[in-house]
């Protein structure tokens, strides 16, 4: 069984959106700051019910379509959110189409990032083992049939 980690896990290369996360982040959620896919996959690792946050670049387009499909294949528990410049607001629908929970156009328009936090965090148990015994221990019959 995992413990319940509170990360965000940020992939970028400029560090604009890491300063806007900061500003609201809740004090337990720990931010993790990673340059490049490998080193925020080994992060996911380590903490598989974290909030993966992936910066989208023109050039990058396919890698976070890719990356957002494996980590929410890889990590049922974890989430991610993707974080573009307003001209690549078209994008939105291919990268939710991939996975993605939400995806954030402009680190000065930041709306709702902390609820989107709170969300995520909030739906995770204390503990996680299976996934099929943890969706039975969250029915509301599962505790009048003795599991």
């Amino acid at each position: 069984m995992l413990m319940k980690t509170f990360e965000v896990i940020l992939w970028e290369r400029t560090g604009i959106w890491a300063t806007a996360m900061l500003r609201s982040l809740p004090c337990e959620v720990r931010l993790v700051q990673t340059r490049g896919r490998a080193e925020c996959i080994r992060q996911l690792a380590l903490a598989p019910t974290s909030l993966a946050a992936l910066e989208l670049t023109p050039a990058n387009l396919a890698n976070v379509i890719a990356m957002t499909r494996d980590i929410t294949a890889m990590h049922p528990w974890a989430a991610v959110v993707v974080l573009a410049e307003p001209e690549l607001a078209a994008c939105e629908p291919v990268v939710r189409e991939a996975g993605a929970l939400h995806f954030f156009v402009s680190p000065r328009e930041f709306d709702g990032w902390r609820q989107t936090v709170l969300n995520h965090f909030g739906r995770i148990p204390l503990r996680t083992g299976e996934f099929a015994e943890s969706v039975w221990e969250s029915l509301p019959w599962s505790d009048a049939v003795g599991a």
